[in-house]
């Protein structure tokens, strides 16, 4: 069986340095199919180059044009807009992360502004464009149950979906957990845009005083008037880009790991988190899979998340909670994210 991987170029090379994880997926997917025992042969088919309408359309243009018959199974591991005229009778294969600028819009809604013109390509053509060739491939990789339940809802039939979980890589599994820094440190991950709901936490931590430092690691983008008084805040500090060398040592100066997230297709830093050993709140409300909320505490509200800070600082994690969350967290690997997308091919017919 040959199989035509489908990836943004440098995305496989270089995915360390964007700090997204669905390119974690594609690098750890990838380096783990190529060793596989199935007989399968991968080949990458790198998009790239620039056009007017970014790497998304630098996909759909390469695998419109491409002569893709010599392939059983062509792959696109990202939501791209991808329609290959030349397939023969290969499968066309998406990993589905999640639908929620489908279904729930108005939790990361877009700039209208005429002026971001890559902005107004990317919404109102490269995102269509993807839903509907999404929608139209043979078979989709859905990344948790939650992302397969939001596909039959755009219409996708449930029997040609299945679900392979994201996972952690060995080093949050192998590497020692090193003892915490002085202090009591709570922190995030993946602060982004609006859905990733950073204003939640900051009011949540106003509550607790200037003894409990929250460190915020990744890049925004967006605005946000809590952002000002965080800034200006002794005891709150925007970190920036989380190095990929230096993320387990991260994870493990934190205390306690907030992600009040609205919407996840599966969420990567909750189970990084547990998997070091960290209590992880989330907000109740919020839509995140059942896969990887189960052992998360949450908070209905910013009083609450603070109330349950609160009595971690004082009482601590409760050890049997500790054990039981990061044995489940670190049974998500990438080895059997890889083994779980090769038993999937062998079922494609």
């Amino acid at each position: 069986m040959k199989t035509a991987y489908v990836v943004y170029k440098g995305e496989i090379s270089d995915y360390h340095k964007t700090g997204k994880n669905f390119y974690r997926y594609t690098y750890q997917l990838y380096n783990r199919m190529k060793k596989n025992s199935y007989g399968i042969e991968v080949e990458p088919i790198e998009c790239g180059g620039p056009n007017a309408l970014g790497k998304g359309g630098a996909v759909f243009l390469n695998t419109f044009t491409r002569d893709l018959t010599q392939f059983d199974i062509v792959h696109s591991p990202d939501f791209v807009p991808m329609f290959p005229l030349r397939k023969g009778n290969a499968k066309i294969v998406t990993t589905a992360h999640d639908f929620q600028f489908a279904l729930e819009p108005e939790i990361n809604p877009f700039s209208n502004n005429l002026s971001d013109i890559k902005g107004m390509l990317f919404q109102k053509v490269i995102l269509p464009a993807s839903l509907k060739t999404t929608l139209a491939s043979d078979y989709l990789i859905s990344v948790s149950t939650m992302t397969r339940d939001d596909a039959v809802k755009l219409g996708y039939e449930r029997k040609r979906i299945f679900v392979v979980n994201h996972g952690v890589d060995e080093r949050f599994i192998n590497k020692p957990i090193r003892k915490r820094s002085k202090g009591f440190v709570v922190g995030t991950m993946s602060i982004g845009g609006p859905r990733k709901n950073l204003p939640f936490s900051i009011r949540a931590i106003k509550m607790l005083g200037k003894d409990v430092r929250f460190e915020m690691w990744g890049n925004l983008t967006f605005d946000d008037p809590e952002f000002e008084y965080a800034k200006a805040s002794s005891n709150m500090k925007f970190m920036g880009f989380a190095p990929d060398d230096k993320i387990v040592d991260i994870y493990d100066n934190f205390d306690v790991f907030l992600f009040p997230s609205l919407y996840e297709g599966f969420g990567i830093p909750l189970i990084e988190a547990q998997a070091r050993g960290l209590p992880v709140v989330i907000y109740k409300k919020g839509k995140i899979p059942e896969e990887t909320r189960r052992y998360c505490l949450e908070a209905k509200d910013e009083e609450h998340m603070a109330d349950i800070i609160r009595k971690i600082k004082e009482n601590g994690y409760n050890e049997k909670d500790r054990k039981k969350a990061m044995a489940y967290a670190r049974s998500f690997t990438w080895d059997k994210t890889a083994d779980e997308t090769l038993k999937a091919y062998m079922k494609m017919k």
